[in-house]
């Protein structure tokens, strides 16, 4: 117990930096802890503990104002330690309120019991613990002090010392605690709610809709979130939502609920008919929108693009009348950004595009090479190519693989079928004489009539003229179809050229399906019957004949690596300044509340900036209750930030509920959004009866929180979106990275637990809290990241390559800038191919064995292992080699380097899955790395 109220009470001092409602507050936590205040070195079985005072510069907190800090220890006559600590605050209201958190949070904590003694001519409350340690925090003018002793006894002494005129000293707390304050402290729970939901057995007129408001009173005030946006109306110009659901809110306040405003933008027509202009345009022949493929909803009917100036402005000042209205509230804690969810999947590459996006992209170009001939130098344009800045335009990703003007493209009618039987595929797909004059006629790509058909397996046909001297001037072909098909991960796309089959490739799960195939020696002059066999029955954008050989990014030719770079920074940048805008409105209405980012995996660096900067928090909107994933927290956790989440969608059983809340349980949140009405747990009284037996689990979350970890794993959300979709094809150029390839923290939880870092975290300086960080296979990493890397390592980091880190600069395959930091250079790797058509990859290995005279790791590590990964040479003469392979090339390398250290590990076990091998050999080379160090 005396460990975890160690390890909790660090966790709270460190969220108190920036977060926008600390759980408790920072410096009264201290004394509970007292883990600011010791330090402990163990030699033997006894541990020394050297007691020393510490002072905490100010800092200001939403909510409390400016705050600084100091913690002083005394003996006690008895021996034990009595720790005080001393808090100034910005004025006597703000200490006020800090001392009433304080004291409210330790009664939530649950650990204590409330106790009162006689101090002088007063009764002081106090709260004690079962090992007899007391607290007791009492106010004096603008300074609130905080005193933790061994017993009451001590605790009245030291009192005696702190507030010797206990008349004039405040020992009860006055304020109520404002209730945005204890927004995941006490309301770790909430309900999404949708206005006038019932069961479908009762009927409108006897269904008692205020009972759900009675239900989440009677569990300890569990909260409601509502949704507010633009009115999607051509006529509601001005208009939101509230009224739909604002008689709800009424009766959440009377009872003194927590509520929670998800603000929304949904870009309705009355504002898009006013700034049409602005609208999102897809890439050519592009069939679908934000929410999905070849799909209406979030697209087929228009948003705005991220750029968008005006009409994003004019949405997000018609959603500012509601957050002025309601964030005013006493019950409104917390407030949803209003740009949602910023990637909805991989197909977001192929939503900006023409003239309005293209302005945006020159003027990100200027502000970061200033110069065109810094662009056409990175490019690799000539003058002639590149005139002016209105010669940049937005690419299209289609121009990566191979389109160009000169592409035989195959858009046009095609003849389709919905086969019933294995032989009617047969016939239809290898015959090219057969009648298929009764098929339907679909044009396609780039017709949306393709969101509307049946989305099942449908063969598609069409022939296509070829004129001899376009295939003279090719020496050879290739066929591109970008059909976007995303089906189960053991559905296959099959291309015919000619009644042959010339592509058979498997779709990867949740990956929009493209495929490039050589045609050379099957497509001739004249006419040629083109056939695809498609899962879902569509072709959702370009599908074209060319003479490029493909390459997969960072293997680009010409200049077009830099191109890709520069079209993905400027996708990252769009949505980070629109997210920044959304971010100013509300802290234009509310300077307090705290704000929730949702899903911001696919730019978490970005986001993170500006979640310190505004008082905000990471929340992810779905996937966290289907499998164990702690990305999210965990990069929270190196920023001082608390963590929220919602389901994707209800539970449909109690089987289901019960994982949701198992997952929701271990992986370190701090509330729930329940998705997606009250009524999905009160209505089913299996999950409500379960849900009633847990509550201790409910009032738990944000109550209790993860420690802040010693070890990290660096995860890099540029190098992520570099080598993402379209890519990822051929493994031996790029494994992938991130978390859901490379986390360790699952496989070493029950030894170390770990935290996330990414690259604004080497800017800021938060990876000064760690000791110790894993990188994640970052197979793209810049100069000057790899500088930021080194500056850390010097002050006294030990940083871990793992996989190819720092393979690719951005710009330049193969370029290793990672070896000026590790003292090795790569002189070989193991390739690993895909295996066509079976979606596996091949794995080799060969042996290594430790050097001779390391240090590093202990002699069981001296059998012959198997592994596969890099060769290295030693370049830094200072370096020490860890194991070799056998070819006496360097497996794994460490070097120091100021304060700390460099590892170059260069292997990986060969086990499946590719990208950490074998679980347990994995686990044991981290634990005795981490120990090590």
């Amino acid at each position: 117990m005396d460990l975890l109220i160690k390890k909790a009470g660090c966790c709270f001092w460190r969220m108190r930096f920036r977060c926008a409602v600390p759980l408790i507050l920072y410096a009264a936590v201290l004394s509970v802890s007292m883990l600011p205040v010791c330090r402990a070195e163990e030699s033997t079985d006894d541990r020394e503990i050297e007691i020393v005072s510490q002072t905490m510069p100010a800092v200001t907190l939403r909510g409390y104002g400016t705050v600084s800090a100091k913690t002083d220890p005394y003996q006690m006559q008895d021996g034990s330690i009595c720790f005080v600590t001393t808090i100034t605050c910005q004025d006597e209201q703000r200490a006020k309120i800090l001392q009433a958190k304080y004291l409210s949070d330790l009664s939530v904590l649950k650990m204590t019991r409330p106790m009162q003694m006689a101090f002088g001519s007063v009764t002081v409350p106090f709260q004690q613990m079962q090992d007899q340690r007391a607290f007791c925090a009492v106010r004096q003018g603008k300074v609130v002090t905080v005193v933790q002793a061994n017993g009451e006894q001590n605790l009245a002494g030291m009192l005696g010392k702190v507030a010797p005129k206990a008349a004039a000293a405040d020992f009860q707390p006055q304020p109520v605690v404002p209730m945005f304050l204890d927004s995941w402290d006490q309301y770790g729970f909430r309900f999404y709610y949708r206005p006038w939901e019932r069961p479908r057995s009762d009927k409108p007129d006897e269904y008692r809709y205020t009972s759900e408001f009675d239900f989440a009173k009677s569990f300890g005030d569990l909260g409601f979130v509502f949704w507010t946006g633009v009115e999607l109306t051509d006529a509601a110009l001005g208009i939101t939502h509230a009224n739909w659901w604002n008689w709800a809110q009424e009766a959440v306040a009377r009872r003194k609920l927590p509520a929670v405003l998800n603000t929304s933008m949904g870009s309705s027509s009355s504002l898009l008919n006013l700034y049409r202009d602005q609208e999102q345009a897809k890439m050519p022949q592009y069939c679908g929108g934000f929410h999905s493929v070849a799909d209406p909803h979030m697209g087929g009917t228009g948003v705005f693009s991220w750029r968008s100036h005006e009409g994003q402005d004019a949405e997000l000042a018609t959603m500012a009348k509601d957050m002025r209205k309601y964030l005013s509230q006493e019950n409104m804690i917390d407030v949803l950004e209003p740009h949602g969810e910023l990637s909805h999947g991989k197909y977001t590459v192929f939503l900006e595009h023409g003239p309005y996006v293209d302005a945006s992209f020159r003027e990100y170009m200027k502000k970061t090479f200033g110069s065109l001939d810094a662009v056409r130098q990175r490019w690799q344009a000539s003058a002639d190519e590149i005139k002016s800045w209105d010669d940049l335009h937005v690419p299209e990703v289609a121009s990566f693989l191979g389109w160009s003007d000169d592409a035989l493209d195959l858009t046009g009618t095609w003849k389709v079928t919905y086969p019933a039987t294995k032989e009617e595929d047969v016939s239809a797909l290898t015959n090219v004489d057969s009648d298929v004059s009764d098929w339907a006629d679909v044009v396609a790509p780039g017709h949306d009539r393709q969101m509307f058909l049946p989305k099942k397996r449908a063969i598609f046909r069409r022939t296509i003229t070829v004129d001899e001297s376009w295939l003279k001037e090719r020496p050879r072909i290739w066929m591109t179809v970008l059909d976007l098909n995303r089906r189960e991960k053991d559905d296959h796309v099959r291309a015919y050229c000619n009644g042959k089959l010339v592509s058979d490739t498997m779709i990867r799960h949740n990956t929009p399906h493209w495929a490039t195939v050589e045609v050379t020696n099957v497509l001739h002059a004249g006419d040629n019957v083109i056939t695809l066999d498609l899962p879902e029955g569509f072709i959702a954008y370009r599908a074209y004949l060319h003479g490029h050989e493909p390459k997969e990014y960072p293997n680009l030719p010409g200049g077009q690596n830099a191109i890709w770079t520069d079209f993905i920074d400027w996708l990252i940048w769009m949505r980070a300044d629109a997210l920044e805008q959304g971010l100013k409105t509300i802290r234009n209405q509310t300077p307090e509340k705290p704000i929730v980012c949702m899903a911001p995996d696919s730019m978490h660096a970005e986001v993170k900036r500006l979640c310190e900067l505004y008082g905000a928090r990471f929340h992810n909107t779905g996937y966290m209750g289907a499998f164990w994933a702690e990305l999210l927290p965990a990069l929270m956790r190196s920023s001082d930030l608390p963590f929220t989440l919602e389901p994707g969608g209800p539970a449909g059983d109690l089987a289901g509920f019960k994982k949701q809340i198992g997952l929701y349980a271990t992986e370190a949140i701090q509330a729930i959004h329940y998705f997606i009405h009250i009524g999905n747990i009160f209505w089913n009284d299996e999950i409500r009866e379960h849900f009633t037996k847990i509550q201790p689990i409910i009032q738990a979350f944000g109550t209790y929180h993860a420690p802040k970890a010693e070890i990290a794993q660096f995860f890099d959300s540029r190098s992520a979106w570099l080598t993402a979709y379209p890519w990822g094809e051929d493994a031996s150029e790029t494994l992938g990275n991130g978390y859901f390839r490379w986390q360790i923290d699952g496989m070493m939880r029950d030894s170390y637990p770990i935290d996330a870092v990414d690259g604004w975290d080497f800017e800021s300086g938060n990876v000064n809290a760690y000791r110790v960080i894993v990188d994640s296979n970052t197979e793209i990493m810049s100069k000057e990241m790899v500088q930021r890397i080194e500056a850390w390592v010097r002050g006294g980091g030990i940083f871990i390559t793992f996989g190819q880190t720092g393979r690719h600069l951005p710009e330049q395959a193969d370029a290793w800038p990672i070896n000026e930091l590790t003292g090795y250079e790569v002189v070989g790797r193991d390739v690993h191919k895909r295996v066509d058509g079976q979606g596996g990859l091949e794995v080799g290995h060969r042996y290594y064995t430790l050097a001779e005279g390391q240090t590093l790791l202990s002699a069981d590590w001296g059998q012959p292992q198997r592994a596969n990964g890099l060769s290295l040479k030693k370049i830094d003469p200072a370096c020490e080699d860890i194991l070799l392979w056998k070819d006496g090339t360097v497996a794994m390398g460490v070097r120091s380097l100021g304060k700390g250290k460099v590892v170059h590990l260069g292997l990986k076990f060969c086990n499946v899955p590719i990208w950490w091998g074998g679980t347990q050999i994995t686990k044991k080379l981290f634990n005795d790395l981490f120990h090590s160090f």
